[in-house]
């Protein structure tokens, strides 16, 4: 059987890890990143930071954000998709907080800085807390992944606001910052 030669892009690639073999120094690591410790919660202040002047742009008074690629990003914890509101509300002004129920309150890391994690049990009304958090906002910016349930329950407890996809503000933020790069580049593998 005959196989394509390889690409030069894979020559390359040999060819720059055999100049960091010779050189003595570590292979840059893509995925997996590990960062000093103390460092996660400086960068997801940045990263809140970052939205927040996203929504001052936009003129959205408060990001709710539930299961998919927001949610870790801004957190560092990925929501199970259960029928059970795991909600990320953050105010363009004030404090974040993380609503979750209470048996899924022990896999979240608080990050004082960044968020705070309010544990919701099952006697309490989620989409209550979430509204009430949330205050009165002209316009809200919901999660694009957010539950059909959900926003209907928060458009029932909050009738005068507008509300926009998340990925409005959220879509433009770099995937990465300029603080987890330099923190990506002095890791190690």
């Amino acid at each position: 059987r005959h196989w394509p030669a390889p690409s030069r892009a894979v020559a390359v690639r040999k060819e720059q890890k055999q100049r960091r073999r010779r050189a003595g120094t570590p292979p840059r690591c893509v995925r997996n990143v590990r960062f000093p410790a103390g460092s996660l919660g400086l960068m997801f202040e940045v990263r809140i930071v970052r939205a927040r002047s996203r929504m001052e742009e936009l003129g959205v008074d408060v990001l709710l954000l539930s299961v998919g690629a927001d949610l870790p990003y801004f957190t560092g914890y990925t929501a199970m998709p259960l029928e059970r509101l795991t909600m990320l509300v953050l105010p363009r002004a004030g404090e974040a907080t993380l609503v979750v129920p209470a048996l899924e309150a022990p896999r979240v890391e608080e990050r004082p800085g960044a968020f705070t994690v309010l544990p919701w049990t099952e006697t309490e009304d989620a989409v209550a807390i979430v509204a009430r958090l949330a205050g009165r906002p002209l316009r809200a910016a919901i999660g694009d992944r957010t539950w059909a349930t959900f926003l209907l329950g928060l458009q029932e407890a909050l009738p005068a606001t507008g509300f926009v996809p998340a990925s409005r503000v959220t879509g433009p933020l770099p995937a990465r910052t300029a603080i987890e790069e330099r923190l990506g580049d002095e890791s190690e593998v």
